[in-house]
């Protein structure tokens, strides 16, 4: 496939994947207080593997929790419950359940019993701080970097991990059962697509194995989408399939085949690389092994039958690990920028940890408050509720200031070192006394700040046109017409330009204008980054600011050189003056000190007249 219909197709998956992935998120967080208020969520209390009974999904029990009301229904170990309701229960809520003991069919009508554990209502919200965090990422990577394949893959893949572990908080219905099977689908699916992306990152690599690992790859996610696909109708309540060995097997056979691929994809790529690259992959594939972890985890984990204290305990330690790779694989992008995304994602982060904070804080101290302090009526439990939210929010200033500062320090300190330079530039700019000095300056400061190959600068002369005065970029054209595109579009739209790679100030890629008024006097090119980046927005703006800035300081020094040439001009014509006329003096005749012409006078005196 061509380059730009594959980039265009990516695109378009991601699009997909991130509205699929904001409907099952804003979805759970609307009932999100079912799974994160203490007491709140009910449940019915029974372990079971997957089964089915006459082309229906079926859940056959294998234990029972000691709150379970399953057993005073009369419901044993062993028997089938048909169609199994999916999602939440509040507590004391009506469930009624179809059962099938010895081959006979059965109703039952049970309330779910309250889950009296705060690991359970912590866990969701951290659950759901995670996901948010997953979710505001792979937004900002497909955003950013949609021009980037390797990057959108990357993206999509951080999509899915959504759907996969976004808190089920629905109420139990159909809407539950797609939800799941979705979940299914995307799990499957998301270690193909691991792997494709090592393989592809940054433009990919040369090496023997890379046709045989992308051919691995689409059989792989061909055979888990197949698999996928024939899992889906189970959680939706119908049975393609013998669920007994189909959902134990072969999902959890396609995870482990998609983690050996991953793994000899990250090592393919790792070998071929150049250190530059291999540098920049280093953190990335900490996160990713990881995430490898994880899914190696419930591999193992498939085809074993565990009880309800048991999956809590392997559902905590997936969401460890699954925060610790994503803490590390933000801490990648952010402080090594292994996929540049900019200043974008700092408010999210600070924002995503605060609120987390925030729920487990309000959770807590709810659980504590419900659990040791008991109240006669609902007035004072009301008026408590008050004071621990005021007390929570008196807090929030200092908690989130502390939270920003460490942000800023871990993840953003060579950006704020950059800037804090150019800005000490600008505060330096007024005090220079040579034009061509600032002009040097400025280049030196703003290749600095943008770590690009160079840059020129350029000043509007006499006739009109625009004169390279400055430069550390070679190739910049010595002088460039005042009709040239990218001097109209500066003078149309007061903006930065880019520009193309046919433009009359190649090798340049970004020019600022500089204007007096509503003037074009002059312009900065900037090349492009040595690490072959594009620029950011934030980047473009605070450049153009100074540029701007800089042009104003050059304009008052180059109004100070002509007062300064005025001055000295007029002293010169003062000096001629005087030259002048102390010239003309000896040849001037005063008629009063020559007397009486004497007409008669003869001899050697009339010779010397």
């Amino acid at each position: 496939m061509h380059s730009q219909a594959l980039l265009r197709a990516w695109q378009i998956t991601a699009s997909i994947l991130a509205a699929i992935s904001a409907a099952l998120l804003v979805l759970n967080l609307a009932y999100s207080f079912r799974v994160i208020v203490p007491g709140t969520e009910g449940f019915l209390g029974y372990d079971a593997v997957p089964t089915h009974f006459q082309g229906k999904s079926a859940h056959r029990v294998t234990g029972f929790d000691p709150e379970s009301p399953l057993p005073s229904a009369g419901v044993k170990t062993g028997d089938l419950i048909v169609d199994p309701p999916r999602g939440t229960f509040m507590a004391g809520e009506s469930v009624k359940l179809q059962i099938v003991h010895d081959g006979a069919a059965s109703s039952v009508e049970v309330k779910a019993a309250r889950i009296d554990r705060l690991s359970t209502p912590v866990q969701s919200v951290l659950d759901f701080g995670l996901v948010i965090l997953v979710f505001v990422l792979a937004l900002t990577i497909a955003w950013r970097r949609r021009r980037d394949a390797g990057a959108l893959v990357l993206a999509c893949v951080s999509l899915m991990g959504v759907a996969g572990l976004v808190p089920n908080a629905l109420p139990a219905g159909r809407l539950v059962g797609v939800m799941q099977a979705w979940q299914s689908i995307c799990i499957v699916l998301a270690l193909p697509l691991l792997a494709y992306f090592s393989v592809i990152f940054e433009g990919g690599y040369q090496s023997r194995a890379r046709v045989q690992i992308l051919r691995a790859i689409v059989s792989l996610g061909a055979a888990a989408g197949a698999s996928a696909l024939a899992m889906a109708p189970y959680y939706l309540g119908r049975v393609w399939l013998p669920p007994d060995s189909l959902l134990r097997t072969a999902r959890s056979t396609a995870e482990f085949l998609g983690v050996v691929l991953c793994i000899v994809a990250f090592t393919d790529t790792w070998r071929h690389v150049d250190a530059e690259r291999r540098a920049r992959l280093r953190w990335l594939y900490v996160a990713l092994g990881f995430i490898l972890v994880n899914f190696s985890m419930f591999s193992a984990l498939g085809a074993t039958a565990l009880t309800s204290a048991a999956a809590v305990g392997v559902s905590a330690a997936s969401d460890a690990i699954a925060a610790t790779a994503m803490l590390i694989l933000t801490y990648a992008i952010l402080r090594h920028r292994v996929i540049d995304v900019g200043f974008v994602i700092n408010r999210a982060v600070v924002f995503a940890a605060f609120t987390g904070f925030l729920l487990v804080s309000f959770g807590l101290v709810e659980w504590l408050v419900d659990h040791f302090v008991r109240f006669e009526n609902r007035e004072r439990s009301v008026l408590l509720d008050g004071t621990i939210a005021l007390a929570l929010y008196l807090t929030f200033h200092r908690t989130r200031r502390w939270i920003e500062r460490l942000v800023e320090r871990v993840f953003f300190r060579s950006w704020h070192l950059k800037q804090a330079a150019l800005q000490r530039f600008l505060d330096t700019a007024p005090h220079f006394s040579h034009p061509d000095a600032l002009a040097d300056a400025l280049l030196a400061a703003a290749d600095a700040y943008a770590g690009s190959c160079g840059s020129g600068f350029y000043r509007q002369d006499d006739m009109g046109r625009f004169i390279l005065k400055r430069s550390t970029l070679d190739r910049l054209p010595r002088e460039v017409d005042a009709d040239g595109e990218a001097i109209v579009e500066m003078k149309a739209f007061r903006r930065p330009v880019y520009l193309d790679k046919g433009s009359t100030l190649a090798p340049a890629v970004l020019a600022m204008p500089m204007r007096r008024r509503s003037e074009l006097v002059g312009f900065l090119t900037v090349g492009e980054k040595i690490n072959r980046e594009i620029y950011r927005l934030d980047e473009i703006d605070i450049l153009s600011r100074a540029v701007q800035q800089t042009g104003v300081d050059l304009y008052a020094l180059q109004f100070e050189q002509l007062e300064q040439r005025r001055r000295e001009l007029e002293q010169q014509n003062e000096g001629l003056r005087e030259a002048f006329r102390s010239l003309l003096k000896p040849h001037m005749v005063n008629p009063a000190a020559s007397g009486p012409r004497d007409t008669g006078s003869s001899g050697p005196q009339a010779d010397r007249r």
